[in-house]
């Protein structure tokens, strides 16, 4: 099976690497997939609920011994769950799950 991901113009084939990091890491960024509007809209509603962050410092958490998601050195992993559970705040993480251009 092949994996792609539809952009604007085509549909470009991931590469093993890309694949890869996908495997390894739970995700992958891919640029230009959403417009400006799609992402002022998640962030806004991320900002609306920042006082549900929750910081996650148990050692044997995944992804709190090194890594991006990591934090400052200090302090531990930050993680804001319920995204899907907002109402009308979780449309816009709905719609990512059936995007048009991530779901061939």
């Amino acid at each position: 099976m092949t994996s792609t991901v539809p952009t604007a113009t085509a549909t470009v084939e991931m590469s093993d690497d890309e694949k890869y990091l996908f495997d390894l890491n739970g995700y992958i960024i891919l640029r230009g997939v959403f417009t400006p509007e799609e992402v002022a809209e998640a962030n806004a509603s991320i900002d609306r609920h920042l006082d549900q962050m929750m910081e996650r410092i148990d050692p044997e958490l995944r992804n709190t011994k090194a890594g991006p998601l990591r934090g400052d050195e200090s302090k531990g992993r930050k993680d804001l769950g319920g995204i899907l559970e907002w109402g009308d705040d979780s449309k816009i993480f709905k719609r990512v799950l059936a995007h048009e251009r991530l779901v061939p």
